[in-house]
């Protein structure tokens, strides 16, 4: 795929596999726009990629579908429009099923599942106007056997249901 001139939002994408993920996309070409809540890793990886062109970045919480919709159009207007949405945002901590309260879960479950439907809402209208819906959702995903037991991790939960 040639992705010279194309444009993408990476979520979560200023560490890790997000990061990683804006680098490949940036020295293929793509004008990148990153969303993630660390505004001080997002100044290092926004001047990291600005060698390899246009880089937009901007404090994102992708729990709060607000935000999310006012970011989407702020990233068409900078941007001209959206060809690749990457849905890496996620959160992750350890423990069991019963181990751990229900605003864990809750939170989990906010990041990993609730604010892919939000970013993805935002973007998909557009892209399916100009017949072009390329979107990623990222996530680490366990052997299928773990599913059927209690000790089943709250990050493995939260993104089950894109599965």
């Amino acid at each position: 795929m040639n992705l010279q001139n194309k444009t993408a939002v990476v979520t979560g994408g200023a560490m890790g596999i997000g990061l990683a993920t804006a680098r490949r996309l940036a020295a293929e070409g793509c004008i990148v726009t990153l969303w993630d809540l660390n505004e001080k890793a997002l100044n290092e990886a926004q001047n990291e990629l600005a060698s390899h062109g246009t880089v937009y970045t901007h404090r994102c919480d992708v729990t709060d579908k607000n935000l999310v919709y006012q970011l989407a159009e702020k990233a068409e207007q900078e941007m001209g429009r959206v060809d690749i949405l990457v849905n890496n945002a996620g959160y992750v901590s350890g423990g069991d099923l019963l181990d751990r309260p229900d605003d864990e879960w809750e939170r989990t479950i906010d990041v990993n599942l609730t604010a892919l439907i939000y970013t993805t809402r935002a973007f998909l209208p557009g892209m399916y106007e100009r017949k072009r819906p390329r979107r990623q959702h990222l996530f680490r995903r366990r052997d299928h056997r773990s599913t059927r037991t209690c000790r089943l991790r709250r990050y493995e939960m939260g993104r089950v249901g894109i599965d």
